[in-house]
């Protein structure tokens, strides 16, 4: 007698799919009709313009500060806003406040023709693929500003400006100096 071999053989799962195409959900796309429109950037998309501006960006921006030669500087512009008074210590002269910054400059390295990009003439980035400025706080007790969000994006536009909304944190302030 032959030794026979019995096994269970599974039939294949057949994936059907999905009735609704969920694709262009996750994109997380809005798009804006004025001002050259308003698109969170998607890498994976490169079949449509979007996507080609959002691969050239990444390709372009610089981790370093983007200056095409060294004895030049790049002006960075800060605003600055106080949302609450969070603690004041007055034996200690700390105040601990809420505050908002708004930050912009320009990037020679990520300058685009919107005629190439489909007219597209602002995008918005994860900022882990440009250059951020660092500031420091004069008179914090805790150094300098904290770091940004690591999820938050930046807004670029095609003559090279950079901005970013909305940092906020919250900070300890010394008092003692203002008086002294």
């Amino acid at each position: 007698m032959s030794p026979s071999i019995r096994a269970f053989i599974p039939k294949k799962v057949i994936k059907k799919p999905p009735a609704i195409d969920d694709s262009a959900f996750h994109r997380r796309r809005a798009l804006d009709s004025e001002d050259g429109g308003q698109v969170i950037a998607d890498p994976d998309a490169d079949g449509d313009p979007h996507g080609r501006l959002a691969t050239w960006i990444r390709s372009h921006a610089r981790h370093h500060i983007p200056l095409k030669h060294p004895h030049t500087r790049i002006d960075v512009f800060i605003s600055a806003g106080l949302y609450q008074i969070v603690d004041l210590d007055q034996r200690n002269n700390l105040a601990t406040v809420s505050a908002y910054f708004d930050v912009h400059w320009n990037d020679d390295f990520i300058k685009w023709k919107p005629e190439i990009f489909g007219g597209i003439e602002r995008i918005f980035v994860p900022i882990k693929w440009i250059w951020k400025p660092e500031f420091y706080m004069y008179h914090s007790v805790y150094g300098r500003v904290p770091d940004y969000a690591p999820d938050a994006s930046a807004e670029l536009h095609f003559n090279g400006k950079g901005k970013l909304s909305n940092l906020d944190g919250k900070f300890g302030i010394s008092s003692k100096s203002w008086f002294e």
